[in-house]
């Protein structure tokens, strides 16, 4: 049996890689119909508006921004896991806390520096 690390671990994993490849279903798949964003415009909640925010995001953010986004850095221990990341000169610096319970992200944060 895996621990709750791992499970954290392969979560994010498909979260990155549905982020990537702009796949607003594949990316709302790894959210638990209740979860809920917190950022510094505010909390999104249930699966709807996060499905909404995340088309947003792709509409409004060229295939080759994103393209530029790189990881720097991640951990995930227990049910937590953290990223930090940046996406080209206009977003030097991001980063992305999830809670993941059940195989679902429950709650993630993020905090973006935008120049």
């Amino acid at each position: 049996m895996s621990n709750v690390t791992d499970g954290t671990k392969a979560v994010l994993e498909r979260h990155l890689l549905a982020f990537a490849a702009r796949d607003v279903d594949a990316i709302m798949k790894n959210y638990a119909d209740n979860a809920v964003i917190l950022s510094a415009r505010g909390i999104v909640r249930d699966h709807d508006a996060i499905a909404k925010f995340f088309a947003g995001f792709i509409k409004y953010t060229p295939p080759e921004v994103q393209a530029q986004f790189e990881l720097i850095h991640q951990d995930c221990e227990q049910d937590i896991a953290y990223i930090v990341w940046s996406m080209g000169d206009n977003t030097p610096l991001g980063t992305d806390t999830y809670q993941v319970r059940d195989d679902k992200i429950s709650i993630q944060t993020v905090a973006v520096h935008q120049l």
